[in-house]
């Protein structure tokens, strides 16, 4: 009898504890389901071309937080529970938008949550866009002033921020929608490392990108070319040699045209070095213009600096001598194409001391009054060869052509 009475005892203890335990879990839900605030302030923090990082404000009822993503903003991945205010997600492509949402949790029991907030609006995230890599860099053109660069689209991207180096420090030029940019305000002849960041850019304002740091060798172009000069021409075979100043440290050589005097291109040419030698039968006894610009040899093509200013050359006439008697001297050359007169120089050195003889409308002379016992050099002048209206000489060369005879009677020349 003892032991039934002690039986129902404990029933009734057991009762009364199941009762308040279950009030208390009641009164706790209560409390819980009134004072979770939820998630406030969900914000991007971070990106990488794999991953994103998010972070809130604290819900200080909270204990702990439910987080979900989505690659299209409708279908959610398996709630994570999270116990910080801030979560990242790996193994995601790259260049890409994502969506987050997230609730506060409370009430836990038996391994679980109870009581639960509204869920945040779904946030768009972010990951990085892959690098633009200098090998994708290519340079498409360039001045003295500019350099124009074109690259492999980056997947995702929203713009590009173009990046320049200079004495060691980086420089944002601009951004671009496009795979192409013309960077401007640089140094002439000047050579710099081009870097593209790919950057992608969330509805919220969030951005994440990288750019490599060594970036793709570019230059400007040399600036324009001056000294152009005629250096020799001589009229028996024809061979022309031209010359000028060298005005570039980085370029690959120089273009040269030719032009008649009528300002028709007849021919260009290529070389690497500061001066160019050529034949041309077109301009024998008639002149020729010509201009030279800098180049240089980038990403499988030429970009070019500024032409020089065009030089005229008009020809020396050759001079034939023939000795007329112990005291004359027969001068005969072949006519220049537009000249009004010709002016002869005479001297007893091949090197200086030439003095003007005559002007004369012909194409010969006689040369009276010489001492027998000397060597007299020559040369001729053609003048007044009108292009575009203005009147020009024969251009002096660095190394004129001189006229004299040699003991046996025949003409020969020589450079000074």
């Amino acid at each position: 009898m003892e032991d039934v009475k002690k039986s129902i005892w404990m029933i009734r203890w057991m009762a009364l504890l199941l009762c308040c335990i279950g009030l208390f879990y009641a009164k706790s839900a209560a409390v819980y389901a009134g004072n979770l605030t939820g998630v406030a302030n969900l914000h991007q923090k971070d990106a990488k071309t794999n991953s994103f990082k998010v972070e809130w404000n604290k819900d200080v009822n909270a204990e702990a937080y439910e987080f979900q993503y989505s690659a299209d903003g409708s279908s959610w991945s398996k709630g994570t529970m999270v116990y910080n205010v801030y979560h990242s997600v790996y193994g995601l492509n790259s260049g890409r938008s994502y969506y987050v949402r997230m609730r506060s949790c409370a009430g836990r029991k038996l391994g679980t949550y109870t009581v639960f907030s509204a869920w945040t609006a779904p946030l768009e995230v972010i990951t990085a866009p892959e690098r633009v890599k200098s090998e994708d860099i290519k340079q498409t053109d360039g001045t003295a002033k500019t350099i124009t660069v074109s690259w492999k689209p980056a997947e995702g991207a929203s713009f590009y921020e173009v990046m320049y180096e200079k004495n060691g420090s980086w420089f944002s030029a601009g951004t671009t929608t496009s795979s192409g940019y013309t960077i401007k305000g640089l140094e002439t002849d000047t050579l710099y490392y081009i870097s593209v960041k790919a950057v992608r850019r969330s509805r919220t304002g969030f951005e994440s990108g990288y750019y490599y740091s060594g970036g793709h060798r570019c230059y400007t172009t040399a600036p324009k070319v001056t000294g152009c000069t005629l250096k020799s021409w001589d009229t028996a075979t024809n061979n022309i040699m031209l010359k000028w100043d060298s005005v570039t440290k980085y370029g690959n050589g120089y273009e040269v045209r030719i032009y008649n005097l009528s300002g028709k291109k007849i021919k260009s040419f290529k070389t690497a070095y500061r001066s160019k030698d050529f034949k041309l039968s077109s301009v024998k006894n008639k002149g020729f213009t010509f201009q030279v610009r800098a180049y240089k040899d980038i990403d499988g093509k030429s970009i070019y600096g500024p032409w020089s200013g065009k030089k005229v050359v008009i020809p020396q006439p050759r001079v034939i001598l023939k000795k007329k008697g112990n005291s004359q001297m027969q001068l005969s050359w072949k006519k220049v194409s537009g000249a009004s007169s010709y002016t002869i120089y005479r001297s007893t050195s091949s090197y200086r001391g030439f003095e003007k003889v005559k002007t004369v409308k012909t194409t010969k002379y006689l040369d009276k009054g010489l001492e027998r016992a000397k060597t007299y050099y020559y040369y001729v002048v053609a003048n007044k060869v009108k292009v575009k209206g203005k009147p020009y000489n024969s251009t002096k060369a660095e190394r004129r052509e001189i006229a004299y005879l040699s003991y046996s009677g025949k003409t020969n020349y020589i450079w000074q």
